[in-house]
């Protein structure tokens, strides 16, 4: 796995719409944020954090969507070096894994990387697509469904 080739696919006629980066290592992932998320936003899909970070920094970019373990660089990688960038300091980003962590474990995470939601696999559609509008500012409250508003109405 790590394939350093870039896959790239834009959603189509959806010029007008915001530019969201998905960042995961399983093809399968990246077809489904295509699919699920086309009518929200432009997507572009990538299969390595290189290449995500190249695309990041030369286009403007709404949203970040990233698996946390990807070869080569992870995710919380990714996280770090767009939070230490002026320009990508606050851009939204959500971190997706299908690693089961501790309430605990996750709010320390998403406190020390600065990331706004911690969805685990396998997803749910409606608290992907409920997040994904919310940081899109196409919904004007926190998703009740969030991963981070479970976390806080359980601690």
């Amino acid at each position: 796995m790590g394939n350093a080739k870039e896959t790239q696919r834009i959603s189509e006629d959806h010029n007008e719409l915001p530019v969201v980066v998905a960042v995961d290592d399983e093809q399968i992932l990246l077809d489904f944020y295509e699919e699920v998320l086309k009518p929200y936003c432009k997507l572009y899909a990538f299969n390595n954090v290189k290449d995500a970070l190249a695309f990041i920094s030369n286009n403007k970019v709404a949203l970040v969507i990233t698996d946390r373990h990807i070869p080569f660089m992870s995710g919380d990688e990714l996280c770090s070096r767009l939070r230490s960038q002026p320009q990508t300091q606050s851009l939204p980003i959500i971190v997706v894994s299908g690693m089961e962590k501790d309430i605990e474990e996750i709010a320390e995470m998403m406190t020390k990387k600065s990331i706004e939601t911690y969805l685990t696999k396998p997803l749910s559609i409606d608290r992907l697509v409920s997040n994904v509008k919310f940081y899109l500012k196409l919904e004007k409250s926190i998703p009740v469904t969030s991963e981070k508003q479970m976390i806080i109405d359980n601690m």
